[in-house]
């Protein structure tokens, strides 16, 4: 997660789109993979913590009731395979599924070129997912 971070927190662009973001609300956001035949030994959750364009961690956590967050974007292993494989479309997990959101939708939407570039950021770390052994970019 660290790399991710790093990248994140380095890019301009995603800095840009996302300044007042957790400002006066909290702009931490739960990640969770949810079990699927490709994930069955249970979900995974991931916090990013962001504030004002900064990524200020992001890590791995055991139990999301022990973490504060106001947005949670949730999706199976193959929800997020396509999404980071840029087979789906970002503005559309926030409007039309497959993903779960959870958080202030209006706050969201006004911020859907920092999610979109957060994703994009997503994409251009080296992940690879094991059920079909390709990495996103990777078509």
């Amino acid at each position: 997660m660290g790399t991710f971070r790093d990248r994140l927190d380095d890019n301009a662009t995603f800095s840009e789109h996302s300044a007042g973001w957790g400002v006066s609300f909290d702009g931490d956001i739960l990640l969770t993979i949810e079990s699927d035949e490709h994930l069955p030994e249970g979900p995974m959750h991931l916090v990013l913590e962001l504030e004002d364009g900064d990524c200020l961690g992001a890590r791995r956590v055991e139990d999301p009731d022990s973490v504060a967050f106001g947005v949670s974007i949730a999706g199976t292993y193959a929800d997020w395979e396509r999404l980071l494989t840029g087979e789906e479309d970002v503005a559309r997990i926030m409007t039309q599924g497959p993903f779960d959101v959870d958080g202030p939708k209006l706050k969201l939407l006004s911020y859907r070129s920092a999610l979109a570039e957060l994703v994009e950021t997503a994409r251009r770390t080296d992940v690879t997912f094991t059920r079909l052994n390709r990495t996103p970019g990777a078509r």
